[in-house]
């Protein structure tokens, strides 16, 4: 028998008139976008092996011909370049298409990319319109495969720059158009980063064939092999009209038919090749499986296996049968996660709360492709997941400061594991730290900071005290009991912290809670002055501070000089400053007077017995210098009291400022402050 080609498409994409089938409401709306004058960019979008790409080389072969040129750039090696780099291919691509003026280089800036290069294009555009086609868009948003974030910008600068160039397009009313089709990573299609595109232009969905034209593509007839009406029935339920699955199952048909040399290809004939075509095919499904998040892969296992022993599918069996297989956890949220599985085409439900494969296909290929042993390793991907979102998060909290953007991902890790401490730490943190705070961000932040609390993470504990501090003094009373921020203080604080503290009601406490945020007016006189500075690894400034006015309140005439990061006392005609600075792991006491070296002993000992009594805290005592220049200034030079006292040790007389480059003699430093060595 002559074997003649066969007329099904398994490997790649489609271009030929004659192979191509469907779509045509999405070469429709293509039609209509392109013809818009004020439309500029259009979003396809799909399953992977569903014909995003063969509708793009479509849209190249349609409308590649006067007034329009259509240039195709696939982004798949793109991810690691940088965003110069990727401008600048994308510039070679244009100008290897189009006659221009403009120079060739190995990286474009966006501001050269926006200002110069496409007002240049527009002048080469001369009764014309380009149309830029980009597969394999999303791929710019796997942030989890770069490994170096900071220096690898197109894989989400890309994104972030495609309305900067939209907006010079209408600036500049430049005949440029955008087409961009993802869904490499259906995950990503919510994602808030796409949206940044869509929600300038329209968006379509390439999705599965009807019953109509799977019979259509299977009409098609070589060598007088056809499928009779009853194998098309056949494919069509095994296959659910997606298109490679449609594909495979028929290609494998036609071969076996050849083989057999028959002219009709049987139901039992499609019904033959349905396994040996899933086992054929099965690295092409494991590249649609993939884009699946761990938690899906888990649920469709379980589903597949509860419809080949044909139980009905639904929340109790499903987490019936993952209770037996201690995976659980894995339907943690799993309404969630059944609705996410039928929007993205892999389930449809039948009947109120009652589930099935959309392609029966897929659910054979589950069955027997995939094992339990697997099914562990994805299991053990939840952690990979929440690691590839903390690395995300922590880009955007510590290398951009974008504590809203982190957010987002410490929350989409807390949908993973709701009880992941770090997860929740930082998202407390990010309320904290976001701008535009709403009264409710505190309340989510103290919430958060209680689940994550670990007594043995100091730093952190911290920064919590600092809040507590913070969130009692703005709280209102009808929000959060008091007692709740209160208790936790006490929790997380030594005793002594505690009863210096705002939350001791022993205290003044409507006296702590309104100081003011502006220094009061007051005139200090900066000759003679005695200093320390306290160099500590305490950051908790607010609680700091307010426990040193605690514990001298009633030694000291205050006199309302009293603000948050500091306060001006009085005592026996002689006054002393006290600053503790926001965010800083230093305090500054200084004094002027009369009887400044009893007063400064007085206040120091204070000082010593709050920061000794803290847990895990170690502080550093430093003296000013007392050259020409500095016995004078404002903020002079300050020397370690430990560097200073090894320097005698050493029989090293003198130490250089920093400020005056003048060398001082360490035993005249010391003289006025031997007692509090």
């Amino acid at each position: 028998m002559f074997f003649s080609q066969n007329p099904f498409i398994t490997s790649a994409e489609v271009y030929n008139d004659e192979d191509f089938f469907d779509r045509e409401h999405v070469l429709h709306a293509v039609d209509k976008f392109i013809k818009r004058r004020n439309d500029y960019n259009f979003l396809i979008f799909g399953q992977r092996r569903i014909g995003k790409t063969s509708t793009l080389k479509r849209i190249h072969k349609i409308y590649n011909s006067a007034p329009n040129i259509v240039l195709y750039y696939n982004l798949q090696g793109d991810a690691e370049t940088t965003l110069p780099v990727l401008l600048s291919k994308i510039k070679t691509l244009i100008n290897s298409n189009i006659q221009t003026n403009y120079e060739e280089t190995d990286e474009i800036n966006e501001n050269e990319f926006l200002n110069n290069f496409l007002p240049e294009l527009k002048q080469n555009l001369i009764q014309k319109q380009l149309i830029l086609l980009f597969d394999e868009f999303d791929v710019l948003g796997e942030r989890e495969n770069i490994t170096a974030l900071k220096q690898t910008y197109s894989f989400h600068k890309f994104v972030d720059f495609i309305p900067n160039i939209i907006e010079k397009i209408k600036e500049k009313d430049v005949p440029l158009k955008l087409i961009f089709a993802i869904g490499r990573n259906y995950k990503d299609l919510d994602n808030e980063r796409f949206g940044q595109v869509t929600k300038f232009g329209q968006q379509v969905e390439v999705t599965f064939f009807s019953k109509q034209i799977v019979f259509e593509l299977l009409n098609q007839k070589k060598n007088g092999i056809s499928f009779t009406t009853e194998a098309k029935e056949k494919l069509w339920q095994l296959s659910g009209g997606q298109p490679y699955f449609t594909q495979c199952l028929a290609s494998y048909s036609y071969e076996t038919a050849e083989d057999d040399e028959v002219n009709f290809i049987t139901e039992d004939i499609v019904e033959n090749s349905f396994l040996p075509t899933v086992k054929r095919y099965s690295s092409g499904v494991l590249w649609i499986w993939d884009t699946l998040i761990a938690v899906d892969k888990i649920i469709l296992f379980l589903i597949a296996e509860l419809t080949d022993n044909k139980i009905i599918v639904n929340n109790f069996s499903i987490k019936n049968i993952a209770e037996k297989k201690q995976l659980l956890p894995a339907t943690k949220k799993l309404d969630e996660t059944l609705t996410r599985l039928v929007n993205i085409k892999f389930l449809q439900e039948i009947n109120t709360g009652q589930y099935v494969f959309k392609s029966d296909f897929f659910r054979k290929w589950v069955n027997t492709q995939i094992n339990l042993h697997d099914l562990q390793k994805y299991f053990s991907n939840f952690d990979t997941e929440i690691k590839n979102l903390l690395t995300n998060a922590r880009f955007y909290f510590n290398e951009e400061q974008n504590y809203t953007e982190a957010l987002k991902y410490y929350q989409q890790i807390l949908k993973f594991d709701s009880s992941n401490s770090d997860a929740q730490f930082y998202a407390a943190k990010c309320y904290v730290l976001k701008p535009f705070k709403k009264p409710e961000d505190y309340i989510k932040a103290f919430n958060l900071f209680l689940k994550s609390f670990n007594p043995s993470e100091t730093n952190r504990n911290d920064f919590i005290k600092d809040f507590l501090v913070d969130f009692y003094k703005k709280n209102d009373e009808e929000t959060i009991k008091n007692t709740q921020i209160s208790d936790f203080f006490k929790q997380i604080s030594s005793q002594h912290e505690f009863e210096s503290s705002v939350f001791n009601s022993n205290f003044n406490l409507s006296f702590l809670k309104n100081l003011p945020d502006k220094k009061p007016n007051f005139e200090w006189d900066y000759k003679n002055n005695l200093q320390i500075k306290y160099k500590t690894n305490h950051q908790n400034s607010k609680v700091l501070l307010n426990q040193i006015i605690l514990l001298i309140k009633d030694d000291f005439t205050l006199n309302n000089l009293v603000w948050n990061e500091g306060m001006i006392t009085e005592k026996d005609n002689t006054f002393a400053e006290v600053l503790v600075l926001k965010n800083s792991n230093e305090i500054f006491l200084r004094v002027f007077g009369q009887n400044k070296k009893n007063i400064l002993l007085l206040i120091d000992s204070k000082i010593n017995t709050i920061l000794n009594s803290l847990p895990n805290y170690f502080f550093e005592k430093l003296i000013p210098c007392n050259c020409i220049i500095c016995s004078e200034a404002k903020n002079p030079n300050f020397y370690d009291f430990s560097d200073l006292k090894r320097r005698i040790s050493k029989g090293k007389e003198t130490v250089e400022c920093k400020i005056s480059y003048d060398d001082v003699n360490v035993r005249t430093l010391l003289q006025n402050y031997s007692e509090f060595i």
